[in-house]
């Protein structure tokens, strides 16, 4: 009887932890699941986000300290990518597109996805290193 209980018990909480029952972690691994009204004015991104309560609350994050322009391609780890990049737009839910310039002048339409990096975290969004 014990080990059926332990057994019942164990599966509520995979059950509840893979739905976000249990933890909000999942939420927070990709903001665009528990924000809306997601937009982008120059380089700061900005959204309405769910907090614990179920609330949703307005916040922002600059990405320049965050993303940068490696030879016309959008990478993280970098900085201040909208200093050589023009046409920058959210496309999408998460997804950042840029033309950027490369080091012998030409342009490069590049893009990265922001869930990789950007989550939720109780209705702020916040940089994961």
């Amino acid at each position: 009887m014990k080990v059926i209980s332990k057994l019942i018990v164990c599966l509520i909480l995979v059950v509840g932890i893979s739905f976000g029952l249990l933890s909000d972690s999942a939420s927070a691994a990709l903001f665009t699941k528990s924000c809306r009204d997601t937009n982008l004015n120059g380089a700061t991104l900005s959204s309405s986000c769910k907090d614990r309560s179920g609330n949703y609350k307005s916040t922002s994050i600059g990405l320049n300290p965050f993303i940068g322009n490696s030879d016309g391609v959008l990478q993280w780890g970098s900085q201040n990518f909208s200093n050589t990049c023009e046409g920058i737009r959210l496309e999408g839910a998460g997804a950042l597109f840029a033309n950027c310039k490369r080091r012998n002048g030409s342009s490069n339409n590049t893009s990265i996805n922001l869930d990789d990096r950007i989550s939720n975290n109780n209705g702020n969004l916040t940089f994961d290193r």
